[in-house]
């Protein structure tokens, strides 16, 4: 749990019997400045915390037997400015950014050694505004990693839409994909299904909706509905050797 007001990580264990959780030997562990969300690596070795206040993200060695915290060396890594969330690929190589201040994504390469976080070049990509939630689906493959793209939930007055970003399997490297952004619904948070064939959002524009987005394997424009309403979008982008990375706006 990230704890903007006091710097920190709080961590439990669960009981899967009873639910109740006891807070772990040595938590809260501390970040940098007002940290305001969190993300595991896929196998659990990793855990990364951004932190909204100071600009970087915090890296951590996660202990599988008593769940305590360990700093990576030389953590913390800077993003762009104002990272309100942060999420890691499938694959565990690569971890994403989106910071609301500066607008953009920042992308990362994850050492599955020692999880230190290297950024990747040319730097951050534009998100239109202040990109408050990022999710990155899976692809098509279990077992094969393969490209992906990011759905960023855009949140811009009462014109919020999903900007569509592919992401280079290689080098991380993100790119703006043709006619994106999509869809409306000023999008609060974002999710994606375990297929990635679905797209949902939490909609902040007074509507009380959830939007939903169905990903088109063969890239050309889906259906896409709200909750609710009478509403129809298209959304762009994903091609049969590619999976999602999700990004969502806020103010």
């Amino acid at each position: 749990m990230a704890n903007s007001g006091s710097n920190n990580v709080s961590g439990y264990t669960l009981n899967t019997s009873s639910g109740v959780l006891t807070a772990i030997s040595g938590s809260p562990f501390p970040a940098a400045t007002k940290p305001s969300s969190i993300a595991v690596d896929p196998l659990s070795k990793f855990v990364y915390v951004a932190n909204s206040g100071s600009h970087n993200v915090s890296e951590f060695t996660l202990n599988s037997t008593t769940g305590a915290l360990t700093k990576v060396s030389r953590s913390p890594v800077s993003t762009g400015s104002g990272p309100a969330s942060v999420a890691v690929d499938p694959s565990g190589k690569l971890l994403f950014t989106g910071n609301a201040t500066s607008g953009d994504v920042s992308s990362f390469k994850l050492n599955s050694s020692s999880g230190a976080l290297t950024a990747l070049a040319p730097g951050p990509i534009r998100a239109r505004r202040s990109p408050a939630s990022l999710v990155v689906s899976s692809g098509s493959s279990n077992i094969t990693y393969k490209p992906s793209f990011a759905f960023v939930a855009d949140f811009e007055g009462f014109s919020g839409a999903i900007p569509v970003l592919s992401v280079n399997a290689t080098s991380g490297a993100l790119t703006t994909v043709s006619g994106s952004p999509f869809g409306t619904g000023t999008p609060r948070a974002i999710a994606v299904s375990p297929n990635g064939k679905l797209v949902y959002t939490a909609n902040s524009d007074g509507t009380n909706t959830v939007g939903e987005y169905t990903v088109n394997p063969h890239n050309r424009s889906s259906h896409v509905g709200r909750y609710n309403r009478d509403w129809e979008q298209s959304l762009l982008g994903c091609c049969r050797s590619q999976q999602p990375l999700c990004l969502c706006r806020g103010n």
